[in-house]
């Protein structure tokens, strides 16, 4: 496995294990995804995970992943598409590609529907760090 993928492997179990939405694991996967510091209009180097030193409104600009169905959506990559289990007491997702190669990532399950969509795009993601 690439580092790549293990890291979004570790991202994807994260949205897991979340309670609920995170905004440092929102800046987590904002940062995994090559998001740059915003900081004023001026896109600073990219930083390596938590929030950077004495930086406060780049939490504003990333998207909420894990609070948002229409974030976590827009983390799918091209291709795949998301088969969503719209449930209070148990949301799942999974995740297929089409059209091919049809790669699949199989059921996951999250406290709310968008940690589960966050898990399992980021599950996506993985699986296309693995083949690239």
């Amino acid at each position: 496995m690439t580092d790549r993928a293990a890291l979004l492997m570790d991202l994807a179990e994260r949205c897991e294990k979340a309670q609920g939405a995170d905004r440092e694991l929102d800046g987590a996967i904002a940062s995994a995804l090559g998001w740059t510091e915003v900081h004023g209009s001026v896109l600073a180097p990219r930083f390596q995970g938590g929030r950077p030193p004495g930086v406060t409104d780049w939490w504003d600009h990333v998207p909420a992943y894990t609070a948002s169905r229409d974030a976590a959506r827009s983390l799918l990559p091209s291709n795949w598409h998301l088969e969503i289990g719209d449930r209070d007491d148990w949301p799942w997702a999974k995740g297929y590609e089409f059209p091919p190669p049809c790669r699949r990532v199989s059921m996951v399950h999250a406290a709310t529907v968008p940690l589960t969509m966050c898990a399992a795009a980021l599950r996506a993601r993985a699986e296309e760090a693995r083949h690239d």
